[in-house]
């Protein structure tokens, strides 16, 4: 978790964890 790092980037990979956990 490193926000500092990329912001919004995080957020896609959020975004791709839950689609795979809806998968």
């Amino acid at each position: 978790m490193t926000e500092r790092n990329h912001g919004k980037e995080d957020a896609e990979d959020q975004v791709f964890k839950k689609l795979i956990l809806v998968i």
